[in-house]
């Protein structure tokens, strides 16, 4: 399925469609991005450390990998959080955590290759970043709760 060519659905946030003002034409299959959040407050716990970090897409079958600082039993700072789906290596996001929660400058790697280099909140595309395909084609612009929004 297309999506009409002046028209995109970009959502990291609640999994809900939304429309957005495009200056291409991708495939909506293109932008399914796997990483549409159930709950802000999901924590999973590295077993290797015991370190919490929140998981923006809880499943069933799901573990996790933290590399780097913390504080008070929580990932903050710096570092790379690893996701597992039943021991297969499942996403990855590398850059600044604070109290267990991906905020900040951050890049998140997607099973599907695809990935995004930019500012998140709560574990969501929020701020100034760029949704690189793993084609290569780059969808730049602000983002916020999630969504795209075109730069003007």
């Amino acid at each position: 399925m297309n999506a009409p060519s002046d028209n995109i659905d970009v959502n990291f946030g609640a999994c809900h469609s939304g429309i957005m003002k495009s200056r291409f034409s991708l495939p909506l299959s293109a932008l399914l991005l796997g990483a549409c959040a159930i709950s802000a407050d999901a924590l999973i716990t590295d077993p290797s450390n015991g370190c919490v970090v929140q998981n923006p897409n809880l499943r069933s079958g799901e573990s996790i990998s933290w590399s780097g600082e913390r504080r008070g039993g929580l990932a903050h700072g710096t570092g790379t959080v690893s996701w597992f789906l039943h021991g297969a290596p499942n996403g990855r996001y590398e850059g600044m955590v604070v109290n267990g929660r991906m905020n900040g400058t951050g890049t998140a790697f997607y099973p599907s290759g695809n990935r995004y280099v930019g500012e998140f909140r709560d574990g969501i595309p929020d701020g100034r970043g760029t949704y690189i395909l793993a084609d290569g084609r780059e969808i730049t612009g602000d983002w916020q709760a999630g969504r795209w929004r075109a730069d003007d």
